[in-house]
């Protein structure tokens, strides 16, 4: 008797894919790139065809950072869909990022005024993309459209947070490593008061549970210290403390390609962008004594042999200035890298047996 043919399982091709991110974009942080996904890759990076929240209180530097992902994205091959709600996007400083507003691949949206509309419209870019084409769609801030939006017959916004729900659930399919064209998704999300909250966190973040669950990566960002320049007036008497930049400390809340909670250091120079070389001389010099008084590690040459070339290499803003005239900054880069998959290694335990 001829055995009967097994029923092929309709879950068998998808079984047999590996789910994996097809690329990582670089925020343009090293720390930052390494803290998301340094077990992924060589120099990590936020996953494409993901959904990603970055949030913060004001002024902490999440606008700088949707600009570095854009000018990178751009520069990877992706389109870049920018809707900026509460149109604060100084369109003048793109080139602080490489790209300014004749790059056909940067597409600057139309405003729009309700958490619906931008869901839709976010879907229409989605199918609208040809085959073989990546998209990166940025929403810039979405706490804009749901922080005063309640009504009368729904004050505790559960109309609200249902709809935000299923619009992310329709999200989810458009962004998939499985679908074609490709699309990545940044929130940008603005932190604010827990009104009525006695125990827990001060702040946090609207949207309710859909953005605790659908993001991929949560990345949380506060200013540490605001840099200031004194600068002299006309006469001696006078001084000024003029802002220059800030300096973050990011935190991975959530990481469902990497380890989580890894934290990174940044600091942003106002019309420059992110200083990553300052970020990774400090970052060395903290956790590899790689600045102290033998540079050698580096090949450079010692204060006390080439004084009239460069004098005191010690100094950290001597080693800056060596490695930016050298053009020495993807070398600079390389070895944080390395020194740091190497402090996040997992240690070598005994597999656990069933």
């Amino acid at each position: 008797m001829a055995k009967k043919k097994e029923a092929p399982n309709k879950y068998q091709s998808i079984l047999q894919r590996e789910i994996k991110v097809p690329e990582l974009i670089s925020t343009g942080s090293t720390q930052l790139d390494l803290a998301i996904s340094c077990g992924k890759d060589k120099y990590g990076g936020l996953p494409a065809c993901r959904i990603i929240e970055l949030s913060g209180s004001g002024a902490s530097g999440k606008t700088y950072f949707c600009g570095e992902l854009s000018g990178n994205a751009i520069r990877m091959g992706y389109d870049v869909y920018v809707d900026d709600i509460e149109r604060r996007w100084d369109l003048s400083r793109l080139k602080t990022f490489g790209f300014d507003t004749t790059n056909k691949q940067f597409i600057y949206l139309d405003p729009i005024n309700s958490v619906e509309e931008c869901f839709e419209r976010m879907l229409d870019v989605a199918s609208s993309q040809k085959k073989g084409k990546k998209a990166l769609y940025i929403v810039d801030p979405i706490a804009a459209l749901i922080a005063e939006q309640e009504r009368k017959s729904d004050k505790m916004g559960q109309a609200r947070a249902k709809a935000v729900q299923k619009h992310m659930r329709f999200l989810k399919d458009k962004v998939s490593s499985f679908s074609d064209p490709q699309l990545t998704v940044i929130f940008s999300n603005q932190l604010i008061d827990a009104v009525g909250r006695t125990f827990g966190p001060s702040k946090t973040s609207p949207m309710g549970n859909a953005m605790r669950h659908w993001p991929s990566v949560r990345i949380r960002f506060a200013v540490r210290k605001v840099l200031r320049e004194e600068k002299k007036g006309r006469t001696s008497a006078i001084k000024l403390k003029v802002p220059r930049g800030v300096q973050l400390i990011a935190n991975v809340i959530k990481n469902s390609e990497d380890d989580a909670f890894r934290t990174a250091d940044l600091t942003i120079l106002y019309s420059k962008g992110i200083d990553d070389v300052y970020d990774n001389a400090s970052w060395l010099k903290k956790y590899t004594k790689a600045l102290g008084k033998n540079a050698s590690w580096y090949k450079l040459p010692k204060a006390t042999k080439d004084k009239k070339a460069h004098p005191n290499l010690n100094g950290i803003k001597e080693f800056i200035a060596y490695i930016e005239e050298k053009n020495l900054e993807r070398r600079l880069r390389f070895l944080v890298s390395k020194h740091y998959r190497r402090l996040h290694e997992p240690d070598d335990r005994k597999l656990r047996k069933w």
